[in-house]
Order: structure tokens, then C-alpha cells, then sequence
């Protein structure tokens, strides 16, 4: 369990999964202008969402929020709790 985690006043406290979530991926959003730009052409902007939701899960059980990790990536299907292989609230 974690308890005094404050992200309402920016305090600085944090996170980092990063070594629970081998095989993430994602890329930063992809831009493009068509050929012969002017004035009225757009942007074109295309998001990269990743596969974290694979991998994390987020519930909430009264006032605390569960975080739910599968290190496999197990929630590809959606949320599974046999996948969960690290939990905390």
C-alpha cells in the first residue's frame, strides 16, 4: 500500500513502473503537412497510443485508487485479474 502519494500540489511524488513494464511501447504523435503548403492546408496529426493499457489497470475501491500491473502485458484482452502480477492501493 502507498499512502500520502500527493499529485494535487505537484509535490514532486511519483511513480516509476518503468522496469514492470517490459515490452511497453509507444512512439511520440506523428506530424505531416501536405506537399505545397499555403494557408489553408492542415496539420495532420497522428497519435501513437502504445500498448500501456496491456500492461496497467486502474480501479477504484472507495477513496483509494488500485493500480493493477501485468508485467506480461495480460490485459491486451482487456482487464484480467489472473494477469495481475503486482497490485497496490
Amino acid at each position: 500500500m502507498i499512502s500520502d502519494f500527493d499529485n494535487a500540489s505537484y509535490s514532486g511524488d511519483t511513480l516509476d513502473l518503468r522496469d514492470l513494464l517490459v515490452g511497453e511501447t509507444h512512439a511520440a504523435s506523428s506530424y505531416s503537412l501536405p506537399s505545397g503548403v499555403g494557408a489553408t492546408n492542415a496539420l495532420t496529426v497522428t497519435p501513437d497510443h502504445g500498448n500501456l493499457s496491456n500492461f496497467i489497470h486502474f480501479t477504484l475501491s472507495g477513496t483509494d485508487t488500485v493500480v493493477s500491473i501485468s508485467s506480461t502485458g495480460g490485459f491486451s484482452g482487456g482487464f484480467s485479474s489472473g494477469a495481475v502480477d503486482r497490485s497496490s492501493r
